[in-house]
Parts: structure tokens; C-alpha cells; sequence
């Protein structure tokens, strides 16, 4: 036996230790962004990089930096990024997840010493600056090489041999851009016009080619024997040359976004002509571009994702090379509605994206749809059968109840139930009816049997037996309320199920049983759910208001203890502003379980009381000086006693606990003014009256009745559970009194505990 118990503890444990799953490490993530954070495409990337990372199963703590690349100068951006970097080494990140070419260049470029201590993983760089690299072995990530040659063959593919206008600017990327598509185009398809470069730029570099740009001048408006690439100085172009190339007089015209910046997203917005895009950051951002080839946020994030995951998990990244990014074709359907392209047009190979799903689906929603129709008229007709089977059912019951009815008697199943019968305006029961109301058996005149039946129901009784003697109801069921004997009202049923034509008129036969007790029983139940639904109803609401009340003091009290304990240096002033933060919110929570306490004492009627007499002058003024030093700026505590003492025989510490709450309600709500404690014999009402009285904001007539109730807070912004007066209201019923209110909003409340005679002397 004892070697069982063993082997049976043995086992407990290890399933205990298989169900014990050890919570996955957190990883501390620091993105960062190239642009703003408002940038539009960094609401979806930011998501994708945390699902993705969550499909690695990387427990993330992410925090995210926007570098906001084009507001800063270089020296700028790289100040910006050192300092940000030399803050968030405190934090310590596991990983730096950083996007797109300028964050991803300026980081390393920084040349703060943390950026070598930590992974990075970079993604989204067009131009990756492979000198700088080398510098960072710690650095890995995929390169978005821009397909230049694909993008164009979908240009050409998707709207044939156009013009092909390309924004070339002097900053750096734009440079980079610039000779990279220079190197992929080839020149035996594609015609390259650099004019507008020599024309608006006055630069050497470039030739003008006469015979080239005045034949472009003449025949804009026919389309071209060869895809001809504009490369066009949006930043140096004046008015009359942007007007030209953006406001669609000419057909053939496709605008090629070679590289992110906000003046490229603005110029795509602008041209009502189509825009295509070789990068995503342009892409589904509202900016009116309708597609092109290049690595999509998703395809970016899981590729980030999946480089970091690994990393995290231990390989070191000197094994995790840098590799080239994933590419997709992609469409906005919202751009093809505008420019009006069909869904037919596009190419197969391409995705389009927010396309409703009746669209996307076209064939399966008509097959869908013209099922349900179907579906919908055979249920149609499966009901109309029923509903037919149905009514001739139903029919041919109807007649087997009309036969058997004539057949069937009344039964008596049970003691209190009577025969009766109406006949000529007058009621006769059985004898044992009489017996069982202990009158005489005798007939009763129908007046006189109305005279019997509660007044709030004779009417009812008049217009239903007027009903039964003309024949419009033949069976039915009544209940009233009867005094047969004269010794109070009670529930009666009353029901007929016959008619028998007599030759001085209708002859109404029926059985009646008191059902008295049914009714109290009904009674008893509908009191006990109410006071159930109450129940459960204060309960709910005390356990939230508790979990709010006890949380709010205990948060102060951990936070500020953490920060007493903290490594961080405090100022004497601090520490003892935190030390009386603590006391306080202490008191507070002392308080609230106080509350808790006396509410849970009073719900069992548990609540201790010990009488004895005392001096009432005394109690007043121990209270009064309690609270003098209390009192808030501006507010005066005053003491309204009589000379001669006065002896009552009370619990001084429930009754310090009254006004206490009284005085502490005052002060919650009085900003100016006065508060007054006092009291005085009510020789009106044979009884003492112990009073608090304040000048101030007062209670409206219509909550006055609330005050009382647990849990109420008229303003739920103030301190307290709403428990105080609830308690206050059973103390002074153990004292033989009771609390009265009087109040004026805006001007101020008198609360005033009364206590009988009977506790003076």
C-alpha cells in the first residue's frame, strides 16, 4: 500500500510539471521609422511587424521611434538619432527592427557605441550603403531591390506605349534612384528624354536634344511609337511646367514614382493621370496610385520578423545573411474605379486589394445567391404544406373536441372546491360551501353576492355575468376577492362549464375554490425573487465599487513605496510628500475596511454596541478638537453647546462614528463658509437633537432620499465607498432614533442625529 501511495504521488507530479507551461520570455523590440508617425503607411506596417512577429512566436515589448527624416538636415537627423538611442539603452532592447533607407543610414551612421552592442535587423532599404555596412557586423535585414525593368514592363503592359514621367531630384536617394534605373532601362524599348533636366536644371550633364523635344512638342497628344521615360525637376519646375504635365490634357501619360518622400506622394495626388510606383510606401495610402511590383508591407514584416525571430532564438547574426526581399504585383481597386479599368484588364499575375468581396467573388456570390433563392422558395413551399397539413389537422380536432365536450363532466380533484349554480338572479352553493365559511346554508340574491366581492372588482363581476346571461361567453374562469362571512376578504376561483336553457331564462352551473393560499403562496415567491434580485443586485454593486475603492489607495501606496525603494535619489521634501501620500491613502484604506466591516456586522446584526453614560459636552468637544486641525482653507469649525452638560447613555464610539461621518461629508463639499457642530432638546419632540450644519454646496430635494442608501455617491469623483450614511442610519436606529436631513442646494445641509428621552439622564 505504501509503495502505491508513492508511485500515485510520483504521478501527481508529473503531470503537475506537464502542466506547468513556463511563460515565454518577453523580447524587448525597438522599431524605428524614417517619417512621421502620422505617415499613413505606418498604421499597417506596424501591425503587420506584430502579428508577425507573434506567428514567430516572439513574445514582444514593442516600442516604436519615428524618425521624421524630412523635417531634419543630416547633422540634425543624426543628433536626433544619437540622443535617442543614448535614452533608450536604458531600456535595454533585445532587438532593433529599423525601416526603410534614411532610418536605417542614419542609425549606423549615428556612431553611437550601443548600435554595435545590439541586433539589428533592417528592411525596406532601396540603397543600402554596403561601405557602412561593413563597419556593423551586427547589422543584417533584407534589401528591397527596386525592379525597375518589371515595373515598366507592367506600365506597358497595362496601358501600352506612353510617356513616362519619372521625378528626378538632387538629394541622395534621388541621385541613387536615378542612376539605378538608368543602368536597368533598356535602351532599345525605351526612349530616354532628358530636356526638362537641361532646360530647368541649366545643368551640363545633360544635352538638350532638339530635334527630339520639338518633336515631343508637337505630338503629345498622339500616342508613341516607343515608351518614351520623362525625367522630370519637380522641385525646380515653375507653375506653367507643372501645370502642363499634371492637368490631363494629354493622353499617354503615366506618372512612375521611383522613391518615397512627401513631394513625391504630393505629386501623385496630383496627377489625374494614372500613377504607378516601383516602392510601397506610396502604395494604398489615399495619394491616387494605382499599383506596380515591389515588396508589400506583408511581405516586408514577415520577412523582418522571420530574420529577428531567428536571431532571438540564438543564431548568431554573422550566420543570418542579408537577403534580397520577396516581390508582389499589386493594385488598388479603388484607383482602377477611378481611372475606370476593369477587373478583366488587369494582368493575372497581379493582386488587387480593397476589392469589395461581391466583386472578388462575383461568380460564387451569384451562385450563392441564386441557391438561396432557391433554397428560400422551397422553404416557402415546405411551409405552405405544413401550414395546409396543418389546418386540417387542426380541424379534425376541432371536431373531435366539439363531439367529446358534451361527454365530459366537471371533476372534483380536491378539498375547497364547491358546486354553484346561477339561476333566476340568485346564486345557491352547496352545503358544504356554507359549512367550510361557517355561515347558514341559505340562497343568495345576486345584489347581494355583488355586495360580498371587493369593490375594486364588482364592476368587473356586473359586466362578465351581464356577458354569461346574454350568451356571448360560454366558459370561463374568474377570480375575486369574496368576504362570505364577514371576516375579511379573500381569493375565490369561480368557473362554469355548462349552460342549460330553462323556461324562466339561463341556468349557469359551476364549481368555486378558494384559493387563498395560492395567492399568498404567489405573494411569498414574488417577495422572495425580488429580494434574490436585490441580493445579487447590491452584491454586484458592492463588489465593484470595492474593487475600485480598495485598488485606487492601494495603487498609490505600492507606487509610491516602489519609488521610496527605487535606486533614484529623493529629495527630503519628496520623501516626505510621499511618506504622507502613504498615511493617507493607508487611512483611507483603513477606513474603507472599517466600512466593509461594520456594513458586514450589520447585514449578520452583529454589530456591537456598549451603552454607558457620558457627558455629551465632552464627546462634542473631543470630536470638534479631532477635526479643528483638519479643516480645509477657508472653512471655519465651529462648537454649538449649552452651558449646563447634558448625560446621555449612548455607545461613544458609534456616536463619535456618526458625526465623524457627518463632519467628513462637510468637508468634502463646504469650500467657504462654516461647518457647526452642536445640539440642543427638542422640547416639541420630547427628544435631542445632535446636529452638523454647513454652508455648503447642498443637496437637491430630489436625491435628499438617496443619501441614505448604500453605494450612493452623488458625486462619484469624491472620496468614499457610499457606505458612511447606510452605517450612520443603522446606528441611530440602535440608539431608538433616526437621522433627519435638511438641505438647500447651493446654500448648505443639516444633518441632525435625534436620540429619545429615554437615552437622557
Amino acid at each position: 500500500m505504501r509503495f502505491l501511495n508513492n508511485v500515485g504521488g510520483v504521478f501527481i507530479l508529473l503531470l503537475l510539471a506537464l502542466g506547468c507551461k513556463p511563460e515565454a520570455k518577453r523580447s524587448r523590440v525597438l522599431v524605428i521609422q524614417s517619417f512621421r508617425w502620422d505617415d499613413k503607411n505606418y498604421l499597417e506596417l506596424n501591425s503587420d511587424i506584430r502579428k508577425e512577429l507573434g506567428k514567430n512566436r516572439v513574445n514582444a515589448d514593442i516600442r516604436t521611434f519615428y524618425l521624421d527624416c524630412e523635417c531634419y538636415m543630416a547633422e540634425e537627423e543624426e543628433e536626433r538619432m544619437y540622443n535617442f538611442i543614448d535614452t533608450i539603452r536604458l531600456w535595454k532592447p533585445d532587438i532593433i527592427l529599423v525601416n526603410d533607407d534614411q532610418a536605417t543610414y542614419t542609425l549606423m551612421k549615428c556612431g553611437h557605441p550601443f548600435v554595435k552592442k545590439v541586433p539589428v535587423v533592417f528592411s525596406g532599404v532601396n540603397f543600402p550603403n554596403w561601405d557602412l555596412l561593413e563597419e556593423y557586423p551586427n547589422v543584417t535585414g533584407s534589401w528591397d531591390k527596386i525592379d525597375y525593368e518589371e515595373n515598366l514592363r507592367l506600365i506597358d503592359q497595362q496601358m501600352g506605349k506612353s510617356r513616362i514621367y519619372i521625378n528626378y531630384d538632387k538629394t541622395s536617394l534621388g541621385q541613387l534612384a536615378f542612376r539605378e534605373l538608368i543602368k536597368a532601362v533598356d535602351t532599345s524599348r525605351y526612349v530616354l528624354d532628358y530636356n526638362q533636366l537641361a532646360f530647368q536644371l541649366n545643368d551640363p550633364d545633360f544635352k538638350v536634344d532638339s530635334m527630339m523635344f520639338r518633336t515631343e512638342m508637337r505630338m503629345k497628344a498622339i500616342r508613341p511609337s516607343k515608351n518614351i521615360i520623362h525625367f522630370m525637376p519637380f522641385r525646380k519646375a515653375n507653375g506653367e511646367f507643372l501645370l502642363s504635365n499634371i492637368n490631363g490634357t494629354y493622353p499617354y501619360c503615366v506618372f512612375f514614382n521611383i522613391r518615397y518622400d512627401y513631394t513625391s506622394a504630393g505629386l501623385s495626388k496630383m496627377f489625374v493621370t494614372p500613377s504607378f510606383t516601383a516602392v510601397r510606401e506610396i502604395f494604398n495610402i489615399n495619394v491616387e496610385v494605382l499599383g506596380g511590383y515591389f515588396c508589400s508591407n506583408r511581405i516586408q514584416a514577415a520577412e523582418q520578423a522571420r530574420l529577428a525571430a531567428k536571431i532571438l532564438s540564438g543564431t548568431p547574426v554573422s550566420s543570418v545573411p542579408i537577403v534580397e526581399s520577396p516581390k508582389e504585383y499589386l493594385y488598388d481597386w479603388v484607383e482602377m474605379q477611378r481611372l475606370g479599368i476593369s477587373k478583366e484588364e488587369v494582368p493575372t499575375n497581379v493582386h488587387v486589394i480593397n476589392m469589395p468581396i461581391s466583386e472578388r467573388y462575383k461568380i460564387e456570390v451569384f451562385i450563392a445567391s441564386s441557391l438561396g433563392v432557391i433554397l428560400l422558395l422551397a422553404l416557402i413551399g415546405y411551409l405552405f404544406y405544413l401550414y395546409w397539413r396543418e389546418a386540417r389537422r387542426r380541424k379534425e380536432v376541432l371536431a373531435n373536441l366539439k363531439q367529446e365536450k358534451e361527454h365530459l363532466s366537471l371533476a372534483l380533484e380536491g378539498g375547497n372546491i364547491f358546486a354553484w349554480k346561477l339561476q333566476s338572479g340568485t346564486f345557491r352553493f352547496d352545503n358544504e360551501f356554507f359549512s367550510y365559511v361557517n355561515t347558514s346554508p341559505r340562497e343568495i340574491p345576486l345584489d347581494e353576492l355583488y355586495e360580498m366581492v371587493h369593490p375594486d372588482d364588482r364592476q368587473s363581476l356586473r359586466s362578465l355575468i351581464d356577458f354569461i346571461c346574454t350568451g356571448t361567453i360560454s366558459h370561463h374562469i374568474l377570480q375575486y376577492r369574496c368576504d362570505f362571512n364577514g371576516k375579511g376578504y379573500q381569493w375565490w376561483e369561480f368557473r362554469y362549464g355548462s349552460l342549460e336553457d330553462a323556461n324562466d331564462g339561463y341556468v349557469i352551473n359551476g364549481l368555486c375554490l378558494n384559493i387563498q393560499n395560492i395567492k399568498d403562496t404567489e405573494e411569498v415567491l414574488i417577495s422572495a425573487r425580488e429580494k434574490a434580485e436585490e441580493s445579487d443586485r447590491m452584491k454586484s454593486a458592492f463588489l465593484a465599487n470595492m474593487s475600485h475603492e480598495i485598488r485606487t489607495p492601494l495603487n498609490a501606496i505600492v507606487g509610491f513605496s516602489n519609488l521610496m525603494n527605487s535606486e533614484e535619489v529623493l529629495e527630503p521634501e519628496e520623501r516626505e510628500q510621499f511618506v504622507k501620500l502613504i498615511n493617507t491613502n493607508s487611512d483611507l484604506l483603513l477606513k474603507l475596511i472599517n466600512d466593509i466591516l461594520d456594513l458586514s456586522r450589520m447585514e449578520s446584526g452583529k454589530m456591537s454596541f456598549v451603552f454607558d453614560r457620558h457627558d455629551l459636552n465632552v464627546l462634542i468637544n473631543e470630536i470638534y478638537c479631532t477635526f479643528q486641525l483638519m479643516m480645509p482653507e477657508g472653512v471655519e469649525l465651529r462648537m454649538r453647546v449649552p452651558e449646563i452638560p447634558v448625560v446621555v447613555a449612548v455607545d461613544p464610539y458609534r456616536l463619535k462614528q456618526v458625526l465623524s461621518n457627518f463632519i467628513n461629508n462637510a468637508i468634502k463639499f463646504t469650500t467657504s463658509g462654516y461647518i457647526e457642530v452642536g445640539y440642543y432638546f427638542c422640547t416639541k419632540g420630547d427628544c435631542l437633537h445632535i446636529y452638523v450644519e454647513d454652508t455648503g454646496i447642498g443637496i437637491p430635494e430630489e436625491k435628499q432620499k438617496q443619501v441614505f442608501d448604500r453605494f450612493c455617491k452623488l458625486d462619484e469623483f469624491a472620496q468614499g465607498t457610499g457606505l458612511g450614511l447606510a452605517i450612520c442610519q443603522v446606528i441611530a436606529q440602535r440608539f431608538g432614533g433616526e437621522i433627519q436631513l435638511k438641505s438647500e442646494y447651493g446654500k448648505g445641509s443639516r444633518f441632525t442625529l435625534t436620540l429619545p428621552k429615554e437615552r437622557i439622564g
